[in-house]
Protein backbone atom coordinates (compact mmCIF):
# COMPACT_ATOMS: atom_id res chain seq x y z
CA UNK A 1 0.00 0.00 0.00
CA UNK A 2 2.76 2.38 0.50
CA UNK A 3 4.08 2.33 -2.74
CA UNK A 4 0.95 3.67 -4.52
CA UNK A 5 0.66 6.55 -1.41
CA UNK A 6 4.47 7.27 -2.39
CA UNK A 7 3.35 7.19 -6.22
CA UNK A 8 0.65 9.53 -5.70
CA UNK A 9 2.99 12.00 -3.76
CA UNK A 10 5.54 12.11 -6.43
CA UNK A 11 2.94 12.33 -9.14
CA UNK A 12 1.37 15.03 -7.51
CA UNK A 13 4.64 17.29 -6.61
CA UNK A 14 6.07 16.32 -10.59
CA UNK A 15 2.35 18.15 -11.88
CA UNK A 16 2.44 21.22 -9.07
CA UNK A 17 6.52 21.58 -10.82
CA UNK A 18 4.53 21.26 -14.22
CA UNK A 19 1.89 23.47 -13.35
CA UNK A 20 4.73 26.06 -11.54
CA UNK A 21 6.92 26.20 -14.91
CA UNK A 22 4.68 25.77 -17.61
CA UNK A 23 1.25 27.69 -16.58
CA UNK A 24 2.60 30.32 -14.08
CA UNK A 25 5.69 31.08 -16.22
CA UNK A 26 4.13 30.71 -19.85
CA UNK A 27 6.96 29.56 -22.68
CA UNK A 28 9.81 30.81 -22.75
CA UNK A 29 10.76 34.21 -23.83
CA UNK A 30 12.47 35.14 -26.32
CA UNK A 31 15.29 37.70 -25.17
CA UNK A 32 13.98 41.74 -25.41
CA UNK A 33 16.63 43.00 -27.95
CA UNK A 34 17.08 46.90 -26.34
CA UNK A 35 15.05 49.73 -27.81
CA UNK A 36 17.85 51.47 -29.46
CA UNK A 37 18.66 48.54 -31.46
CA UNK A 38 15.46 47.64 -32.35
CA UNK A 39 14.80 51.39 -33.73
CA UNK A 40 18.47 51.01 -35.81
CA UNK A 41 17.24 48.00 -37.13
CA UNK A 42 13.42 49.50 -38.28
CA UNK A 43 15.88 52.63 -39.62
CA UNK A 44 18.10 50.79 -41.33
CA UNK A 45 15.43 48.76 -43.44
CA UNK A 46 13.49 51.58 -44.15
CA UNK A 47 16.78 53.26 -45.90
CA UNK A 48 17.21 50.00 -47.64
CA UNK A 49 13.62 49.91 -48.78
CA UNK A 50 13.62 53.04 -49.89
CA UNK A 51 16.71 53.82 -51.15
CA UNK A 52 18.04 50.36 -53.43
CA UNK A 53 21.41 52.50 -54.94
CA UNK A 54 22.58 53.35 -51.34
CA UNK A 55 25.03 51.35 -50.14
CA UNK A 56 24.66 49.92 -46.21
CA UNK A 57 27.72 51.76 -44.84
CA UNK A 58 25.73 55.28 -46.10
CA UNK A 59 22.30 54.32 -44.58
CA UNK A 60 24.27 53.22 -41.17
CA UNK A 61 25.81 56.91 -41.16
CA UNK A 62 22.23 58.08 -42.23
CA UNK A 63 20.49 55.83 -39.22
CA UNK A 64 23.29 56.25 -35.92
CA UNK A 65 21.42 58.59 -34.03
CA UNK A 66 18.28 55.84 -33.94
CA UNK A 67 20.80 53.58 -32.23
CA UNK A 68 21.33 56.01 -29.31
CA UNK A 69 19.88 55.17 -25.64
CA UNK A 70 19.19 58.94 -25.83
CA UNK A 71 16.76 58.90 -28.74
CA UNK A 72 13.51 58.93 -26.50
CA UNK A 73 13.42 58.85 -22.80
CA UNK A 74 13.58 55.80 -21.27
CA UNK A 75 9.95 55.09 -19.86
CA UNK A 76 8.61 57.08 -23.22
CA UNK A 77 6.91 53.81 -24.89
CA UNK A 78 5.10 55.75 -27.16
CA UNK A 79 8.54 57.54 -28.28
CA UNK A 80 10.29 54.16 -28.82
CA UNK A 81 7.30 52.85 -30.51
CA UNK A 82 7.38 55.34 -33.46
CA UNK A 83 11.55 55.56 -32.65
CA UNK A 84 10.88 59.27 -32.24
CA UNK A 85 10.23 60.62 -35.79
CA UNK A 86 11.19 57.71 -37.85
CA UNK A 87 7.51 55.99 -38.33
CA UNK A 88 4.52 55.27 -37.36
CA UNK A 89 4.14 53.13 -34.85
CA UNK A 90 5.01 49.18 -35.39
CA UNK A 91 2.66 47.07 -37.11
CA UNK A 92 0.27 44.70 -35.18
CA UNK A 93 0.54 41.43 -35.88
CA UNK A 94 2.68 38.62 -35.92
CA UNK A 95 6.37 39.07 -35.58
CA UNK A 96 8.10 38.05 -39.15
CA UNK A 97 9.26 34.73 -39.49
CA UNK A 98 12.89 33.43 -38.60
CA UNK A 99 15.21 32.80 -42.15
CA UNK A 100 15.59 29.32 -42.87
CA UNK A 101 18.18 26.91 -43.94
CA UNK A 102 20.65 28.82 -42.01
CA UNK A 103 24.68 27.91 -41.84
CA UNK A 104 27.65 28.95 -40.13
CA UNK A 105 30.88 28.61 -40.36
CA UNK A 106 34.31 29.71 -38.48
CA UNK A 107 36.73 30.87 -40.13
CA UNK A 108 40.75 29.62 -39.30
CA UNK A 109 40.97 33.26 -38.10
CA UNK A 110 37.91 33.15 -36.15
CA UNK A 111 35.37 35.08 -38.30
CA UNK A 112 32.11 34.26 -38.75
CA UNK A 113 30.75 33.31 -42.66
CA UNK A 114 26.81 32.86 -42.41
CA UNK A 115 24.21 32.03 -45.38
CA UNK A 116 20.71 31.66 -44.98
CA UNK A 117 16.94 31.79 -47.20
CA UNK A 118 13.68 33.99 -46.56
CA UNK A 119 11.43 32.88 -43.72
CA UNK A 120 7.98 31.23 -44.60
CA UNK A 121 5.24 33.44 -45.46
CA UNK A 122 4.71 36.51 -48.09
CA UNK A 123 6.33 39.15 -46.05
CA UNK A 124 9.29 37.17 -45.76
CA UNK A 125 10.25 37.36 -49.68
CA UNK A 126 10.80 41.21 -49.13
CA UNK A 127 12.83 41.44 -46.29
CA UNK A 128 15.44 44.52 -47.18
CA UNK A 129 17.64 43.64 -44.21
CA UNK A 130 18.91 40.98 -41.34
CA UNK A 131 20.45 41.11 -37.97
CA UNK A 132 23.20 38.86 -36.99
CA UNK A 133 23.29 39.23 -33.05
CA UNK A 134 26.80 37.47 -31.47
CA UNK A 135 26.94 36.57 -28.14
CA UNK A 136 29.41 35.53 -25.78
CA UNK A 137 29.82 34.96 -22.09
CA UNK A 138 33.33 35.01 -21.53
CA UNK A 139 36.04 37.06 -20.30
CA UNK A 140 32.43 39.37 -19.71
CA UNK A 141 29.00 39.14 -21.35
CA UNK A 142 29.71 40.65 -24.90
CA UNK A 143 26.56 40.83 -27.38
CA UNK A 144 27.11 42.54 -30.81
CA UNK A 145 25.06 43.75 -33.78
CA UNK A 146 25.70 42.88 -37.40
CA UNK A 147 23.01 44.25 -39.89
CA UNK A 148 23.37 42.61 -43.30
CA UNK A 149 21.46 43.07 -46.98
CA UNK A 150 21.13 40.20 -48.98
CA UNK A 151 20.96 36.23 -48.01
CA UNK A 152 24.42 35.84 -46.60
CA UNK A 153 27.45 37.52 -44.39
CA UNK A 154 31.12 36.81 -44.48
CA UNK A 155 34.24 37.72 -42.06
CA UNK A 156 31.59 38.23 -39.32
CA UNK A 157 33.74 39.08 -35.53
CA UNK A 158 33.15 41.07 -32.08
CA UNK A 159 33.77 44.52 -33.13
CA UNK A 160 36.75 44.37 -30.31
CA UNK A 161 40.44 44.47 -29.69
CA UNK A 162 39.97 41.87 -26.65
CA UNK A 163 39.36 38.53 -27.34
CA UNK A 164 36.62 36.60 -26.75
CA UNK A 165 36.53 32.83 -25.48
CA UNK A 166 33.88 30.04 -24.44
CA UNK A 167 31.04 29.33 -26.48
CA UNK A 168 29.45 31.84 -28.98
CA UNK A 169 25.50 32.54 -29.70
CA UNK A 170 24.75 33.27 -33.17
CA UNK A 171 21.24 34.09 -33.89
CA UNK A 172 19.66 35.49 -36.97
CA UNK A 173 16.12 37.46 -37.58
CA UNK A 174 14.76 39.25 -40.18
CA UNK A 175 14.25 43.28 -40.06
CA UNK A 176 11.63 45.38 -41.87
CA UNK A 177 11.14 48.95 -41.19
CA UNK A 178 7.00 48.39 -40.17
CA UNK A 179 7.57 45.48 -38.39
CA UNK A 180 10.67 45.86 -36.57
CA UNK A 181 13.05 42.97 -35.60
CA UNK A 182 11.14 39.26 -35.99
CA UNK A 183 12.12 36.11 -34.19
CA UNK A 184 15.51 35.43 -33.66
CA UNK A 185 16.78 31.92 -35.16
CA UNK A 186 19.52 30.04 -33.58
CA UNK A 187 22.72 29.25 -36.22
Amino acid sequence: MGNIQDFIVFFNIFLQLIYHFVICHGPPQQPEIPSPVQCYGRCLAKCTEENSEISLNQCRKNCRKYGQQGLCQKEDSECWGKCKDLSSKKAEGPPLSPPTEVQATINDNYTIDASWKPGIGPESEHVPIYMIRLQAEFPERKSAQIFSRGLGHSGMAFPSAENVCGPINIRLAAVSQSKGIGVLQNL
